[in-house]
């Protein structure tokens, strides 16, 4: 699609080192002939769904289905008889804001009432390996202390990083 392309080309989407959230809008404007001969327009503002672009690979998959959705809603005015037809599509707009994904990172104090429970392990660390003690928390069960690092940083090295960068994002947690 020529739409499609003038987006991949920008150097917008070529600069993003962040997830950003998105969404287009239109503004189309719809005639319909009456019987007696005049014209009757109505202008319609539609939005896509928001998205989320996580990296830049998934950057034409989005505006595609961007685009689509809001061609349905236009086949949906203009079908079933209504008599309705496409005159004019007067603005296309790019909505985007810089997108905050939950992320691990170093230790997060947990909250005292799930704290009490004892249901869960928090981990105190000051580095980016949060997933990874998480993971060997499984592997290598501590009866005293468990939310102390170094009982499974001397296990780090048996797990397979390879092409995983620290911290963790949610995007990457297949690769592992």
């Amino acid at each position: 699609m020529h739409i499609i392309d003038s987006f991949k080309d920008t150097s917008l989407f070529y600069c993003l080192y962040r997830p950003v959230k998105f969404y287009l809008t239109s503004e189309v404007t719809f005639g319909r002939e009456h019987p007696d001969g005049s014209t009757r327009n109505t202008t319609a503002y539609q939005n896509s769904e928001s998205a989320i672009l996580l990296n830049q690979s998934q950057t034409a998959v989005h505006i595609e289905n961007a685009i689509r959705w809001i061609d349905t809603l236009a086949d949906v005015f203009t079908n079933e008889g209504s008599g309705w037809t496409v005159d004019h599509i007067g603005n296309v707009t790019l909505h985007m804001e810089s997108y905050d994904a939950i992320g691990g990172s170093s230790h997060i104090p947990t909250y005292k009432w799930l704290e009490n429970k004892r249901a869960t392990v928090n981990i105190k660390n000051k580095d980016n390996y949060c997933f990874l003690y998480c993971i060997l928390t499984v592997s290598h069960y501590q009866k005293t202390n468990p939310d102390r690092a170094s009982h499974y940083s001397p296990y780090l090295c048996e797990l397979n990083v390879q092409g995983l960068t620290f911290p963790v994002e949610i995007d990457q947690i297949h690769i592992f």
